[in-house]
């Protein structure tokens, strides 16, 4: 979980269209290791697989984090923070449930696939709709380094 934010420090340096990219991205990396880890045909590979795929978990967790930090205000942040954590561990505890019911049903390989491949099409989708709002704040990043526009006349 470490690595992974170390590898997308220079995406994260561009501001939060990076953010959101690399959140994408992450999300991507992460479904296509665990795929991989679905179809491993030995124990050492998939245990690769998964260390690799937590790259991107890591990352991605790392990312909302910081992108909460960037976007909220500081007087709203304790709360939004709790609540982040709040959904955070709602998810988790469904997902893991609904993994296990799914995994005693149809295997564990099939059920790590179908979970892997959701993990792709979000992270493609979440580029998709993210894409204009990525557009946007690349153009404000790019308007407030040229000293066109002053930060404290953006939205």
């Amino acid at each position: 979980m470490l690595v992974g934010p170390l590898l997308i420090r220079r995406l994260v340096a561009r501001g939060i269209h990076g953010v959101l990219l690399a959140c994408g991205l992450a999300a991507i990396g992460y479904g296509t290791m665990y795929l991989g880890v679905a179809l491993a045909p030995y124990l050492i590979v998939a245990a690769i697989g998964v260390a690799l795929a937590h790259m991107g978990g890591g990352a991605q967790w790392a990312l909302t984090t910081y992108g909460l930090q960037l976007l909220t205000p500081d007087a709203l942040r304790g709360r939004i923070f709790a609540a982040d954590f709040a959904l955070v561990t709602l998810a988790m505890s469904l997902s893991l449930g609904f993994a296990g019911l799914l995994g005693g049903i149809i295997g564990p390989s099939l059920t790590i696939g179908i979970i892997a491949i959701v993990s792709v099409v979000w992270g493609s989708v979440f580029l998709v709709i993210t894409r204009n709002l990525r557009a946007d704040a690349e153009a404000e990043a790019a308007a407030v380094s040229a000293g066109s526009v002053r930060v404290a006349e953006l939205p």
